[in-house]
């Protein structure tokens, strides 16, 4: 699969939820609980009764809660750590280097609207998104990892990069739980693509 032309094709695409559950390899009680769950989705309602579209983004989320909560056992805390994991990058831009010099910011704009804004430009595009989300060279992988400290102590903090990036990664002792997320992202395209081809 060559990664920038069937990404730029499936990220054009808006998926029902029956896509999104093939596509996440899941089932539809597992889709209920994660809608449920702390999961910031970059799609919105459409309205009671409509049936709802979702961008790439979304997909990819639900598919890595689903080995994320799987392996730690905590919906919530892989909900929390996902929503870090998309969010942390426009929250720090937001802050600012007035914020982290100790002055007040200038920006009057709230978290919700950082969050809002950030979650529409990966809806648009999965190239705005962090690049573990779009990298697809299977012999370069990007990891998630999550620190067994922080499981145990609730801290929504995972750590995303390819072996030689992040110093647990490459620690034996290191205790946590990794998931490929280069593999786990090129699975999902699979299947949708598969989806796609059969309909």
């Amino acid at each position: 699969m060559d990664g920038d032309d069937y990404l730029s094709r499936l990220e054009k695409a808006s998926w029902t939820t029956a896509q999104l559950v093939a596509g996440a390899e899941i089932t539809y009680d597992a889709f209920t609980n994660y809608m449920r769950s702390d999961l910031l989705f970059a799609s919105k309602s459409a309205g009671r009764g409509k049936a709802r579209a979702f961008p790439l983004i979304d997909i990819y989320q639900v598919a890595l809660l689903a080995r994320l909560s799987k392996l730690t056992g905590k919906l919530a805390w892989s909900a929390g750590a996902l929503n870090y994991a998309i969010l942390i990058d426009a929250e720090i831009r937001w802050l600012g280097p007035d914020f982290l010099d100790g002055r007040p910011r200038k920006d009057q704009c709230s978290i919700h609207d950082v969050h809002s804004d950030r979650l529409a430009e990966v809806a648009t595009s999965i190239y705005a998104a962090p690049p573990p989300y779009h990298h697809r060279d299977a012999l370069r992988p990007y990891f998630i990892f999550a620190q067994e400290r922080d499981l145990t102590h609730g801290r929504t903090i995972i750590e995303c990069g390819q072996k030689g990036d992040i110093g647990v990664l490459d620690s034996t002792d290191a205790g946590g739980v990794y998931i490929n997320m280069t593999a786990t992202l090129r699975a999902v395209d699979r299947r949708l693509i598969g989806v796609s081809c059969n309909e």
